[in-house]
């Protein structure tokens, strides 16, 4: 996995504009520094708990949350600088993992991610080069990219 900057997020042209920022500091430092630099953050964990509470009706609840996560997603992107791709940041994903959802959590990320520069805050530091995993469930509770590129962005613009 190569190292990529801000920019390179903001500039890219793949098919799937997945990102994935890992490091060594605290999850609130993550959010700062994204956040310092003009862009919403997203604690998707939280939103689609919210969002299904609000549901009357569960007969679709697949179908719902993928809709949800992706119209979500849509209104909270916004450009770096007003220029290049648009961009969102998420973290706490796990409940997209819940078997009840049954949700195909690397589809859904790279469809969004075909029209919006999709950046994942990750909590944990174990990562593989195609697996964001937790550090207690290494292959039994993943997201799985290896038909893709899952691009690690580095602390810095």
């Amino acid at each position: 996995m190569n190292n990529y900057t801000i920019k390179d997020l903001s500039e890219s042209k793949d098919r799937y504009k997945l990102f994935a920022f890992i490091s060594d500091n605290e999850q609130a430092e993550k959010l700062n520094y994204i956040e310092s630099l003009g862009l919403t953050t997203i604690n998707i964990g939280k939103e689609v708990a919210i969002y299904i509470n609000s549901l009357s009706n569960y007969k679709y609840l697949s179908i719902d949350v993928y809709d949800f996560v992706k119209n979500h997603l849509e209104e909270k992107k916004c450009k770096i600088d007003k220029i290049g791709n648009e961009v969102v940041a998420i973290y706490n994903l796990g409940i997209l993992l819940e078997p009840l959802l049954e949700l195909k959590v690397t589809q859904l990320l790279k469809e969004i991610s075909k029209s919006i520069a999709l950046l994942i805050i990750w909590e944990n530091n174990l990562i593989t080069e195609t697996k964001l995993c937790w550090p207690n469930q290494n292959n039994q509770v993943y997201i799985d990219f290896s038909d893709t590129s899952l691009l690690k962005l580095i602390h810095a613009i």
